[in-house]
């Protein structure tokens, strides 16, 4: 399991605790900080794709309006850049958010969550991995990167469930007289029957 997802929690509580020392500038610097490090970041990462001009190839997924699932090629500098433009979305999201909610409603804790959450979802992304830690673009880290999506094994799990519940049923296999052997179920209600016409009995 990743670090964030236990990140937030943690946050609240310790801010709870402890955050009546930090005054409403400091978090504000804080915030700015984070916002201007991850941005720093995504810029660094954009300019080193737009200079690798990596002319491999990668499939994607794309999901369409309609709900339909198609395949893409694209390159690898096509991917990573698109996959920056994806995080600087979530940055900008995420100030829009914490921004409006500190402004209409004085809400610090959510600056404070998004100054620790900001960093640590860039530096657990693939593409933060493989430009700036230098870790090889393979196994986990391979692409197209997986989606941070906290029910993503849920629904893997609910899609086998529902696969294997769509699976034919095998042909009950004959006794040796050419008749179909009891199934399980019916030896089970009439075995029940049975056990209440002896309690009568």
């Amino acid at each position: 399991m990743k670090a964030s997802m236990f990140a937030a929690p943690a946050v609240m509580m310790l801010y709870s605790k402890f955050g009546k020392d930090i005054t409403e500038p400091q978090i504000l610097a804080g915030y700015g900080t984070a916002v201007a490090l991850v941005l720093a970041a995504l810029a660094y990462i954009y300019l080193k794709v737009q200079a690798s001009n990596d002319r491999g190839e990668v499939t994607v997924k794309v999901k369409k309006a309609n709900g339909t699932t198609e395949t893409e090629n694209k390159t690898v500098a096509e991917y990573d850049a698109g996959e920056v433009r994806n995080q600087l979305i979530k940055v900008v999201m995420g100030t829009a958010i914490v921004g409006a909610l500190y402004y209409y409603k004085g809400v610090l804790q959510a600056l404070v969550i998004q100054a620790v959450m900001l960093p640590l979802n860039l530096f657990e992304a693939g593409i933060f991995k493989v430009h700036v830690l230098g870790e090889p673009a393979a196994g986990k880290l391979a692409r197209p990167f997986k989606e941070d999506n906290p029910f993503a094994a849920f629904t893997e799990a609910q899609t086998a469930a529902k696969e294997k519940a769509d699976e034919p049923v095998a042909d009950t296999p004959a006794s040796e007289d050419g008749s179909e052997a009891p199934k399980a179920a019916g030896k089970t209600a009439f075995s029940a029957s049975e056990i209440g016409v002896a309690k009568r009995r």
